[in-house]
């Protein structure tokens, strides 16, 4: 879905990076130099030229569980500003998604490794977005 809306709205700015899927793991529980190596290295280079910068979550939405055991999908839209979550097992009843409060966590975690950059010009992401009609 993302990549043909990519396609029709802006052909010559399609590209898309992939995070880890250990991402939600490793921010979450820390591991030290496996998180260095996979997410603080990666969130120093230049990433400008990438439209949407993806995170696959595998999370267990916001409970003390230890075990994940629902994919999600967190994206960041560079060129809007703005973070989308999608969700197949979204709430329907306007009470707040528990995988949204997950996704949080990483938007949390980026914008505080990416602060420094910020402070040179970079804007703040300000928006995030749950997703109604993703898949489900």
């Amino acid at each position: 879905m993302l990549q043909i809306e990519q396609q029709t709205k802006k052909p010559e700015k399609n590209k898309s990076f992939f995070f880890s899927s250990l991402y939600w793991s490793l921010v979450k529980w820390g591991y030290g130099d496996l998180r260095n190596h996979l997410i603080d290295e990666v969130l120093k280079q230049d990433l400008s030229g990438y439209k949407f910068l993806h995170f696959c979550m595998n999370s267990n939405g916001n409970k003390n569980e230890e075990k994940p055991y629902h994919w999600t999908l967190l994206v960041l839209d560079t060129e809007f500003d703005e973070w989308r979550h999608y969700n197949s097992l979204r709430r329907r009843d306007n009470k707040e998604d528990p995988y949204l409060k997950d996704a949080k966590q990483i938007i949390t975690y980026v914008e505080n490794k990416s602060a420094n950059k910020r402070r040179r010009g970079t804007r703040k992401f300000a928006n995030l977005v749950s997703v109604k009609d993703s898949p489900q």
